[in-house]
């Protein structure tokens, strides 16, 4: 990936956060009791430490690239990026998803 794209996909991203709503997360994943395991142990994470979060995903989502498209996640969020640079910032609490025959999704 070339500088100038990076470039874009990181601005898009400050972009994102600007518009994220932590503070709902954050109170959600005090009700819902939703730890993550740090080197303090165990506890719901702070605003700071999902940022630092969602920043180190941008990093993965980046060096994930491929064909223009990219998804990561974990402790309930996920960093996309799309075709067009844009980038989406989520917090999942459930999802589902089906997948078409031809898509081969046997376990073992």
């Amino acid at each position: 990936m070339d500088n100038k794209t990076e470039s874009i996909i990181r601005a898009n991203f400050e972009e994102a956060l600007l518009g994220f709503d932590f503070e709902k997360v954050h109170s959600v994943m005090e009700f819902l009791d939703w730890e993550w395991h740090g080197k303090d142990g165990r506890h719901v994470p702070s605003i700071v430490e999902m940022i630092r979060n969602l920043e180190d995903l941008l990093k993965s989502a980046i060096s994930f690239m491929d064909n223009g498209f990219s998804s990561v996640g974990t402790g309930g969020f996920m960093v996309e990026i799309f075709e067009d640079n844009d980038v989406e910032i989520s917090f999942i609490i459930a999802d589902s998803r089906s997948y078409s025959e031809a898509t081969d999704n046997t376990v073992g």
